[in-house]
């Protein structure tokens, strides 16, 4: 788990799922305003994380009522059979999820607010000295650490990624998503070349929207958004986090 900033990688731990060939698509009139509400939704969801430096309750907020599908489905917090996914339970899977996504993206908020990509800082030059020996300490958050299986091992996963969480609110800089570093490295990655940045396309499996389902992909550099529109409303299926 350790190392998801390091200045090269992109997507490093969660991966991009399949994503749809929208180079030079055409999207209709109806789509595009849907896409439009999405990058809405997008830009609210970051803003107010920079405000508030907390996922949990804007994931609450935003998420599709699907997400539970998607949660057996997805190895990101372990690697279990869905089977045994389903034994641990869906609520203390996405609680799991939270702590991670809450994790991460703290992190990345600190790391890329504080070095641009293109300087060839380490990520052991950047992190504070206290959140290193956190890490190093846990066998789930240590570099190649442990996958959780159980239920008990899932709460003490989520106890060391809360603490990590913590730890970084306490040495984020004044100027946290706002630095000059910030906007440069942001600004790289929304102009990157070879993903897809905006988009719409039709059913995904691995996301668990049915065929005939239509879905929106907005960048916005360390926040990448699958959204479905559900009850009139954008939200959010799932997010992937780049560095």
């Amino acid at each position: 788990m350790s190392g998801i900033l390091r200045i090269s990688s992109v997507f490093l731990i969660f991966g991009l799922l399949s994503l749809p060939n929208v180079a030079g698509q055409h999207i209709s009139p109806a789509d595009r305003e849907k896409l439009i509400r999405a990058q809405r939704v997008a830009d609210e969801f970051v803003d107010r994380f920079r405000r508030t430096l907390d996922f949990g309750p804007l994931w609450k907020e935003f998420r599709a009522e699907q997400f539970s599908c998607r949660l057996i489905k997805s190895d990101l917090v372990t690697n279990v059979s869905d089977e045994e996914k389903r034994r641990i339970g869906v609520a203390l899977l996405e609680e799991a999820y939270i702590a991670t996504m809450n994790y991460f993206y703290l992190k990345g908020a600190h790391d890329l607010s504080v070095a641009r990509m293109d300087s060839n800082i380490s990520e052991e030059q950047i992190s504070p000295k206290e959140i290193l020996k956190a890490e190093n300490s846990s066998v789930y958050t240590k570099t190649n650490g442990k996958s959780p299986t159980t239920a008990r091992e899932m709460e003490e996963y989520i106890r060391a990624l809360n603490g990590l969480a913590k730890l970084y609110r306490k040495y984020l800089p004044r100027n946290v998503m706002r630095s000059a570093e910030w906007k440069a490295n942001i600004k790289y990655l929304v102009n990157r070349e070879g993903f897809i940045h905006l988009g719409v396309a039709t059913g995904n499996a691995d996301l668990c929207i049915p065929d005939n389902v239509k879905y929106f992909v907005v960048d916005r550099g360390l926040f990448f958004f699958y959204m479905i529109e559900e009850s009139g409303q954008m939200r959010i299926v799932d997010l992937i986090l780049g560095d």
